[in-house]
């Protein structure tokens, strides 16, 4: 299930915010989402790891599932490896594994959108008169919390920045479980299920280095190799299908 959260808060980015009771606070996360992204954006040869923790919201502490990945990111360019998905964006293309699957789908890479762990923020920008906000500092770190209407799947977030590097150093995402899972994982009347209606997903960002990997990370013949004009798998993807979302041509 874990997964299929991943999947939902990398689509999901941070695609609104809330509103603020002053002028001054609304500027100063305005500034801290900008630094966020700009320390991404323009950093150079960074690695770090990604964890994924599933916990029900009455018992924070208690993990039901995990997931694990290793970032590599330079300026627009980016490569992401979980278990069993792996993912590249370079300045030609943007490629996904999905091992389950043995599919790897290619595209043209898109132009103007930011690689960085926090989504678009030119869309939070644009909702951040409408909900809710708290922003604080202590320990080095400035903390931000999201509050979202009712209706939707997440209720809030909250966002912990170093005050220092602008890198993240965790999020919490708290969400409604109800359709990420089916019925009889649900902890309710009828059924005994690990998984209760409401959860928490915290991602915890760490082992920040620059310089650990080179431009071979974001090679594409890592992925597929093309000869004589045919396109095939590369040796580590062999008998997986290649799948094009636009025209390799």
């Amino acid at each position: 299930m874990i997964a299929r959260i991943h999947i939902l808060i990398t689509s999901f980015g941070l695609l609104c915010t809330g509103a603020l009771s002053a002028q001054s606070t609304r500027e100063e996360v305005k500034q801290l989402l900008l630094r966020v992204q700009s320390a991404y954006q323009h950093a150079s040869y960074l690695d770090f790891r990604v964890t994924y923790t599933y916990a029900n919201l009455d018992r924070p502490g208690q993990s039901i599932d995990s997931l694990s990945g290793e970032v590599q990111l330079d300026k627009v360019r980016a490569r992401v490896v979980m278990p069993g998905s792996e993912t590249l964006v370079n300045a030609s293309y943007s490629i996904q594994v999905l091992e389950k699957d043995k599919i790897v789908y290619i595209s043209k890479a898109p132009v103007g959108i930011p690689v960085n762990p926090t989504g678009s923020v030119d869309s939070v920008l644009k909702y951040l008169d409408q909900y809710q906000v708290n922003i604080s500092e202590a320990g080095g770190e400035k903390v931000l919390m999201i509050g979202f209407p009712e209706g939707g799947r997440f209720s809030r977030v909250r966002m912990q920045v170093d005050t220092l590097t602008g890198y993240l150093k965790e999020m919490t995402y708290f969400l409604k479980t109800e359709g990420l899972i089916s019925r009889d994982q649900l902890k309710s009347a009828g059924h005994g299920g690990s998984y209760q209606a409401e959860g928490l997903v915290q991602i915890s960002f760490s082992g920040y280095k620059s310089g650990g990997f080179s431009d071979t990370a974001f090679a594409t013949d890592q992925y597929f190799t093309k000869t004589n004009g045919q396109y095939e798998p590369a040796d580590r993807f062999k008998g997986y299908h290649l799948f094009w979302a636009t025209s390799p041509n």
